[in-house]
């Protein structure tokens, strides 16, 4: 016999009268309590055990199917006004509101950007900001930053760029040359295997996690060498123009109004 019992589909096993769940309009099961087998036809056909399926979760959830999958995480209207006061589009505070309810941070995202209080820009970088990520690039790892800052590792990157600050002193490494070029470690990899591209290693105590530094220098002389191995169209800019010019790029928001520029969103 047939039973609908927590949202699932569940048959009587002969020998104990334990209820087994079955996933399957036909097919054999194993009785979890005394390990017989069971074989089983329901003689339905594949889709109306679907809907079976489907029955059985909406007296379990009470919530009626409306098509599609079935909503797995039901969000109350405590829990809407929780993420509308609180919501701020930072990871920690996602992180704090997924704990809460013990729901996936996606469905947190995706619930803000239904009740409308997603932010799309960035917030404008506060002079305290500036001076903590002037005082703590070279000292704090990414995870760190990004708690401290509640901003994305590329958005630090970016700013850290336009203000001139370099976790390598002054240069780049095999990571920032990449960010800079629009291009992978691979392409990179090459340009050195042929000679076109001068970088040295940095020593640590550790010679696996050496890496690569590369002066500005070498690579204003390899950029007017071999002109055509940088794609124009996937350059970051303003890093771009820095290294051919060798001068800092004031991109103040005073500064790029005054020329009649946008600022970019990073």
């Amino acid at each position: 016999m047939i039973h609908l019992v927590y949202g699932k589909v569940m048959i009587d096993c002969d020998a104990c009268y334990t209820r087994v769940e079955i996933t399957r309009p036909v097919g054999t099961v194993k009785c979890p309590r005394c390990n017989s087998e069971l074989t089983y036809n329901t003689r339905m056909t594949m889709y109306e055990f679907g809907q079976m399926k489907r029955k059985a979760r909406e007296l379990h959830t009470g919530v009626p199917h409306k098509g599609g999958p079935p909503r797995k995480w039901i969000f109350t209207p405590e829990m809407d006004e929780r993420i509308v006061s609180l919501y701020d589009s930072r990871r920690a505070t996602i992180e704090t509101l997924a704990k809460e309810f013990g729901f996936p941070e996606y469905t947190i995202r995706s619930r803000a950007r239904q009740l409308g209080v997603t932010r799309f820009k960035p917030h404008d970088w506060t002079a305290d900001e500036i001076n903590f990520l002037k005082q703590n690039y070279h000292l704090l790892s990414w995870p760190s930053l990004r708690k401290h800052l509640g901003r994305s590792e590329t958005a630090i990157r970016l700013k850290a760029r336009r203000l001139g600050i370099r976790q390598s002193d002054h240069g780049f490494t095999m990571r920032s040359l990449c960010d800079a070029l629009g291009v992978d470690h691979h392409k990179v990899g090459y340009w050195l295997s042929q000679g076109w591209l001068t970088g040295k290693r940095r020593c640590t105590k550790h010679v696996k996690l050496d890496y690569w530094f590369f002066d500005p220098e070498d690579i204003r002389s390899f950029i007017v060498r071999h002109p055509w191995e940088v794609d124009l169209r996937r350059v970051e800019p303003l890093t771009f123009i820095e290294i051919l010019t060798g001068a800092e790029i004031d991109d103040s928001p005073g500064a790029m109004k005054a020329n009649g520029m946008s600022r970019r969103v990073s």
